[in-house]
């Protein structure tokens, strides 16, 4: 695919009465237009164009030349007035039934132009006539690259041809030369800009067009001429687009509907220039167009006076939204040429007061109706507080509020007189499993996934009459693909039974911490251990299966306290240590001694009568027995 080398800029330079004007084409007399700037500018990226001198070339023709304009025929005012007022370039021009050729010569040294590089050419006297009444028109910027003036270097030369574009067309709007830019009108529609589009019911709208000037300004009224070339009279142009509702649903109606509208102006003093016209692109008809001229000269809409616009008519099946009304204005004494755009509403019901469909009764709403209300992929909007109130009848209804899906008669959600929420939810599925009851999302770009999720379900977990109610929580958090957005609760971690037992996933923990940490040792009385806990019996276990028992231990081995006592670690124990043996024997070498000195002289005796130390009594009144020696 070939490349655009070039990129142009085309603006008429800014005068005392307007600023810079860009992609238009000025009417009027050559004398009287503003100097156009051309910038031709590379937006090669990557490359370098090179804009050679043409050796022996002073003037430009058909076989040398650097850059062409080209017009169709009837467009320029006066190829021939046309001159080039920037240094280093030259012009000719050549005229024949194809249309309008103006070749221009960089006559400079050469100019290496990087990538959003500029250079400009300045021309005067380029201006349009007005003998065929048309708002745009084309021209044609080409260059050739065998000619050796312009040459594409990256950083190397590269062969010419076929590799970049050659040429490329500007759509230039057509201007007046001389004249104010604003006019000083309102255009606007009369009450509403709403029309019906169902059941083909006629619509008419009326457009409003006020002089804003004060009466007091120098120059208050906008006048309207009339000329004997019809052409060069005074206009307002009227366009509507048109269109299936399939390819373009943003018109008013189809050409058919748009073409039995009847427009016409309120004051006799105007009158329809001709029928209505088809503006066509590619042989495919894009809006119509009513012209509306003065009948007689000289016809005033003084300050602060309005004239009228009918549409009637209109019947429209195009989809609820906005169509654009176009009105131009052409010919205008003092004022160059413009455009106002007004927005016509396709609406399914238009009213101004209360409407009542299917009851008599004066109720309080804007919109009453009985019977029921069928939304076909609508929505409901509110610009202020939404309220909802039920049983204004007053039935004593239990339920006031219920949620249907479908045509099931099943009653999903309900809200009772009591306002207390029911939600019902799908049923079970045979695996005895149940789709979530209530969904809460908060969209937040976390760690893990892109929202938070929490889904409560409730069901009957169990098979038979004996089967529990069961609550699941759920939480989205599993790392995988599948879930990417968050949007699913994909994790249970909580589940609540009717017997009042709490299953978790995960750990409990309170304000000082885990309930019953990973490592604890506790006497249980049983023979098999009970789920989640293992018997302290040395045997082994596998690090994958119990990986936070293995950070305790540091092994993959349970410690063996059979018949053991647990002592604490210390300075004689360290931890995870196992001491002496299942059993000991004592013999009498073992016990420790118990001398009181038999050698030695004492004054008193502990008494020992056969039985007792101490008098015979063994509570704590009674002391021992001591007798002197």
């Amino acid at each position: 695919m070939s490349e655009m080398p070039f990129g142009f800029t085309w603006c008429y330079q800014e005068t005392e009465d307007d600023d810079q004007q860009c992609l238009v084409l000025v009417i009027g007399e050559p004398e009287d237009v503003p100097p156009l700037d051309i910038e031709i500018s590379n937006i090669l990226s990557d490359k370098t164009i090179a804009i050679h001198p043409m050796d022996g070339v002073s003037q430009p023709d058909g076989d040398n030349y650097h850059f062409k304009l080209a017009f169709l025929p009837g467009i320029l005012a006066d190829p021939s007035a046309i001159a080039v007022e920037s240094a280093d370039w030259s012009i000719s021009f050549v005229s024949n039934a194809d249309g309008v050729s103006i070749y221009l010569l960089w006559t400079g040294t050469e100019t290496w132009l990087s990538d959003q590089d500029t250079m400009k050419v300045i021309l005067t006297g380029v201006a349009a006539q007005s003998f065929d009444k048309i708002t745009s028109a084309d021209v044609t910027i080409s260059w050739e690259f065998d000619q050796g003036g312009i040459e594409v270097k990256s950083p190397a030369k590269i062969p010419e041809g076929g590799d970049y574009d050659e040429n490329i067309t500007l759509e230039l709007t057509m201007v007046q030369s001389t004249g104010k830019s604003n006019i000083p009108l309102y255009v606007g529609f009369v009450n509403c800009n709403k029309v019906l589009n169902t059941y083909d019911e006629a619509s008419s709208l009326q457009l409003r067009l006020t002089n804003t000037n004060l009466p007091s300004a120098a120059a208050p009224d906008i006048i309207f001429n009339y000329d004997a070339d019809i052409n060069l009279c005074s206009q307002l142009v009227v366009t509507l687009e048109v269109g299936t509702a399939e390819d373009v649903p943003w018109a008013l109606g189809t050409r058919d509907q748009v073409n039995n509208i009847t427009i016409s102006m309120a004051e006799d003093q105007w009158e329809q220039n001709g029928d209505i016209e088809t503006i066509e692109v590619e042989g495919v008809v894009q809006a119509l167009q009513w012209t509306f001229i003065p009948q007689s000269d000289g016809v005033v809409l003084a300050a602060r006076k309005t004239m009228l616009i009918n549409l009637d008519n209109i019947i429209t099946s195009h989809p609820t939204g906005e169509a654009n009304l176009y009105l131009s204005y052409q010919y205008v004494s003092g004022y160059k040429d413009g455009q106002f755009v007004c927005q016509i509403e396709k609406a399914p019901l238009v009213f101004d007061t209360k409407v009542r469909m299917g009851t008599r009764k004066e109720l309080d709403g804007l919109l009453n109706v009985q019977d029921g209300i069928t939304l076909d992929g609508g929505e409901i909007q509110n610009t202020g507080l939404l309220k909802f109130r039920s049983d204004l009848g007053k039935t004593g209804e239990n339920y006031p509020v219920v949620f249907y899906n479908q045509d099931d008669d099943d009653r999903y959600m309900r809200l009772d007189s009591n306002f207390k929420l029911e939600i019902a939810g799908l049923p079970a599925t045979k695996d005895i499993e149940t789709k979530e009851m209530l969904k809460l999302r908060r969209i937040a770009v976390t760690e893990v996934k892109n929202s938070n999720t929490v889904a409560f379900r409730v069901g009957a977990f169990e098979k038979g009459e004996g089967g529990r109610t069961q609550l699941d929580i759920a939480l989205s958090g599993h790392p995988d693909d599948n879930n990417h957005y968050g949007t699913d609760a994909d994790m249970t971690v909580m589940s609540l039974f009717a017997d009042g037992n709490v299953k978790v996933t995960g750990r409990i923990k309170d304000k000082t911490g885990y309930v019953i940490p990973v490592g604890t040792v506790v006497p249980y009385a049983g023979k098999e251990a009970p789920e989640g806990w293992l018997m302290c019996n040395g045997e082994s276990f596998k690090q994958s299966d119990y990986p936070e028992l293995h950070e305790v231990l540091g092994k993959e081995n349970l410690p063996n306290l059979q018949n053991r006592f647990i002592t604490g670690a210390g300075d004689y124990y360290t931890l995870n240590a196992t001491g002496g043996e299942n059993t000991v024997l004592l013999e009498v070498k073992h016990m420790p001694s118990h001398n009181h000195c038999p050698d030695d002289d004492f004054t008193r005796l502990l008494m020992h009568d056969g039985h007792y130390t101490k008098e015979d009594n063994t509570d704590d009144r009674h002391t021992s027995r001591i007798v002197t020696a």
